[in-house]
């Protein structure tokens, strides 16, 4: 029951302490007594602890410390910038002195949005549709800026057409499924090797279940799975990386229909989101209305579920 608990403990905490940047950390990092506490535990419960776990904890511990103190600033990555979300999410990011890596297919793209933020930051090229280019240029990235304590991926495309042409459908599958998982599948490697982490990828509520665009759908079940399956390998190795799946709700469609009905403001949304990855969230819905509507969503009869119709605005 004691190891359980401890583990509980580590697992809870330490991920906070890495989704926490510099301008919370001390809050959340009261003293080096909360060290010491946790070393004492160990040496007065030892007897109740295997002889494998006992060196893994004490690892776990040991590094606390060092992962909050061996950068004075914390770095954070976006893949995908040229979306409105990631760039609110790069200029509140910027303004809490966070040192950002942007990654577009075109860097010029982001000349004149990266003169408008606060704080240092880089900008990478990004080749989603060739996996093997893209894991060497995140690899090149990662060594230059010495990892990242965040990496968020917002690298998904939507298209709608009823006649489900496959150039689109390819389209899809290449960028939010290969590119996504080649993404995902290099950063978490990446974060092993580096001992902690958060990787938080922007998702959608469309993952729930199949819809007209049929690409796009299954492509946000793919990023579900996935994600849940680095979770688990991430406590299979007890390492403290975090990962968090953000559930946008019908955020792509609102845009794709031109309607401010399912809209929210970029900046409410950008805003829900850092919350909750400083809190080390493993799933949240932005905005928060949406967790209602998905689980409406999830118990609708597929009878009912079928026949809605998903029609494009038509141009005035």
């Amino acid at each position: 029951m004691f190891y359980l608990s401890l583990r509980l403990v580590l697992r809870l905490n330490t991920p906070s302490l890495m989704c926490n940047w510099p301008t919370t950390i001390d809050s959340f990092y009261h003293t080096q007594g909360c060290l010491e506490v946790y070393t004492s535990l160990i040496e007065s419960f030892s007897g109740l602890l295997s002889i494998t776990d006992i060196p893994i904890i004490r690892h776990h511990i040991t590094m606390m410390p060092t992962m909050l103190t061996t950068t004075s600033t914390a770095t954070a990555m976006i893949i995908g910038a040229t979306s409105q979300l990631s760039q609110a999410l790069a200029r509140q990011l910027s303004e809490q002195n966070v040192s950002l890596v942007l990654f577009v297919p075109d860097p010029n793209l982001l000349t004149e949005f990266c003169r408008t933020l606060p704080g240092e930051v880089s900008v990478y090229p990004l080749n989603i549709v060739e996996p093997e280019t893209l894991i060497t240029q995140l690899t090149i990235a990662w060594e230059q800026h010495n990892g990242a304590h965040l990496v968020i991926v917002n690298t998904g495309v939507n298209h709608y057409d009823a006649a489900l042409p496959w150039p689109i459908e390819q389209d899809i599958i290449d960028v939010n499924v290969r590119g996504f998982a080649a993404i995902s599948n290099c950063i978490f490697k990446l974060m092993c090797q580096q001992g902690y982490g958060q990787l938080a990828a922007i998702n959608s509520i469309a993952g729930q279940r199949g819809g007209p665009n049929v690409a796009y759908h299954a492509s946000k079940a793919f990023a579900v799975n996935y994600l849940q399956g680095l979770c688990m390998h991430a406590q299979r190795l007890k390492l403290p990386i975090t990962i968090s799946d953000i559930q946008l709700g019908l955020f792509d469609k609102a845009v794709l229909l031109n309607t401010r009905f399912l809209l929210s403001p970029i900046d409410k949304v950008a805003t829900q989101i850092l919350t909750a990855l400083k809190k080390g969230k493993r799933r949240v819905y932005v905005t928060k209305r949406w967790r209602i509507v998905a689980w409406i969503n999830r118990l609708l009869p597929e009878y009912i579920y079928n026949t809605r119709h998903w029609k494009p605005r038509k141009k005035s």
